[in-house]
């Protein structure tokens, strides 16, 4: 299974983005892709007088699993010379075309890739605190 998460402040493109990459089709994900999207995110808690601080911008899981898996990794190397497992952005078709994409970032605290100006790519294991897929 391949999951990450992804925060966009422009939905709209992002589907086309994610369109044109393949990823969604005119009726949804593609056959082994899932997509959830998340609450949104609550910078500063709110209190009895006061209301939360919310960010505005749009949050959702994407996970790739079955042939959607499979098609990601076909043909790409998965391993390195040392046995370990190389990074989604350098063993699937999708990672390589957002670190060729982006450039390094954080939001919310966390590591991230910024591609474009509204959409945000964060690896699994550095979105634990927005939430992750079981």
């Amino acid at each position: 299974m391949i999951s990450f998460t992804i925060i966009t402040s422009d939905p709209p493109a992002l589907r086309a983005a994610l369109l044109a990459r393949g990823v969604l089709t005119a009726t949804g994900p593609r056959l082994g892709a899932e997509i959830a999207e998340l609450q949104p995110y609550t910078i500063t808690p709110g209190t009895i007088t006061t209301p939360p601080v919310v960010d505005t911008r749009r949050i959702f899981l994407v996970k790739f699993a079955h042939a959607a898996e499979a098609d990601e990794i076909a043909e790409e190397v998965q391993f390195n010379a040392d046995g370990t497992r190389r990074a989604f952005t350098a063993a699937t078709k999708l990672g390589k075309w957002i670190l060729a994409n982006s450039v390094a970032d954080t939001v919310f605290g966390m590591a991230a890739r910024k591609i474009g100006t509204a959409h945000w790519f964060i690896r699994e294991q550095d979105a634990a605190p927005l939430g992750v897929w079981q």
